[in-house]
């Protein structure tokens, strides 16, 4: 009898000092905790939970879900490159709203400007939209990445006339608009944290011609 006792007091003992097991959390537990702590503004534990997700058997509707979440994780880091990537991927599974949005926005942020109008324009395109992307937020976008674009050229075409045109002779003036010929020359476009690239874009310059001595000052 007394063995019989020291055997269960040993068993109870060696049960209370076992490693407990946890089951795996679910997959609509783990979506609930990411989008919760997305919420909370625990942003980067909330990728964390999605690239989780992603690890997961899931579907491809509910991977361009999570990807497109994942993609907004990275858009407010400041993780542009990754935004779109994400986005892109999710594009190529379901076409969503959301997801062009947040990728325009990431092409916005970065000086991207004809990927972001492009992706704007295909948002707006989409019929049904989420409260996230009415079409009142997507045309004040369009515009404000309009207005962007106009001046980034602005600002090409300055460079480009500095560049062609700094220390122009006066006779210039006079030569008729026919008389000029277009090049393509190429610009430095700073974009914002991403690698700086190198940008072509057209300006006239006047065709070389006999020009009077007279015309030349040296008469």
């Amino acid at each position: 009898m007394m063995e019989c006792f020291r055997d269960m007091s040993k068993w109870l003992q060696e049960a209370q000092t076992a490693p407990k097991v946890f089951e795996k959390e679910s997959i609509e537990d783990l979506r609930l905790r990411a989008n919760q702590l997305y919420s909370g503004g625990k942003v980067d534990e909330a990728a964390d939970a999605y690239s989780e997700l992603l690890g997961r058997r899931i579907d491809d509707e509910l991977r361009s879900v999570i990807l497109s979440n994942r993609a907004q994780c990275y858009l407010s880091l400041g993780k542009y490159r990754r935004c779109i990537d994400d986005a892109s991927e999710s594009l190529t599974l379901r076409s969503t709203d959301k997801a062009f949005f947040r990728r325009a926005l990431a092409y916005h942020a970065s000086g991207h400007y004809d990927d972001a109008e492009r992706d704007l324009i295909a948002c707006n395109e989409i019929g049904s939209k989420s409260d996230l992307t009415t079409r009142q937020t997507i045309d004040q976008k369009l515009m404000e990445v309009r207005k962007a674009k106009r001046e980034q050229d602005g600002e090409r075409l300055d460079y480009a006339r500095r560049i062609l045109c700094s220390g122009a002779p006066r006779w210039t003036a006079d030569i008729p608009e026919s008389e000029f010929k277009t090049v393509e020359i190429e610009g430095i476009n700073s974009i914002g944290s991403e690698k700086e690239s190198r940008t072509a874009f057209e300006i006239k310059e006047p065709k070389e011609r006999y020009i009077p001595r007279c015309r030349r000052g040296v008469c």
